[in-house]
């Protein structure tokens, strides 16, 4: 006897299941997805989904709005009962919902942080090698 009992093994993994599929849900997505209807989510996926994945999305109710490469995401607006296949899909990482953004900062405080008043300042001229 190895001392491994099969139904420990079993449990862990029942537990290791349970807490990926929790842990692909942001906690605002579970406090803000209405009990049924549309919901607009950002889903981070492993490797960028094909175009034949996504058409498969559209056919079931899916509208693609923003492919996000980058950080290899795609905004799309779903049927709630679509969540749950996402979650189950192996290449699925992560699901948000697509919150609003704001500006935290006023745009004159932006122009001093990257100092484009200088970009501008009269003399400062970019050259090129060998053109003065």
């Amino acid at each position: 006897h190895d001392g491994k009992d099969p139904g420990d093994i079993e449990r862990l993994h029942r537990i290791s299941e349970a807490a990926s599929r929790i842990l692909k849900f942001s906690r605002d997505l579970m406090a803000s997805v209405p009990a049924n209807g549309m919901v607009t989510v950002n889903v981070q996926f492993r490797k960028m989904p094909s175009t034949g994945y996504l058409k498969t999305r559209r056919s079931c109710g899916a509208t693609v709005r923003w492919k996000l490469p980058t950080i290899t995401a795609v905004t799309m607006t779903v049927p709630v009962s679509m969540l749950a296949t996402l979650e189950k899909e192996p290449n699925v990482v992560y699901i948000t919902p697509d919150r609003p953004l704001s500006m935290t900062t006023a745009p004159e405080e932006f122009a001093t942080a990257i100092a484009a008043g200088v970009a501008v300042c009269p003399g400062w001229h970019r050259r090129r090698r060998g053109r003065h």
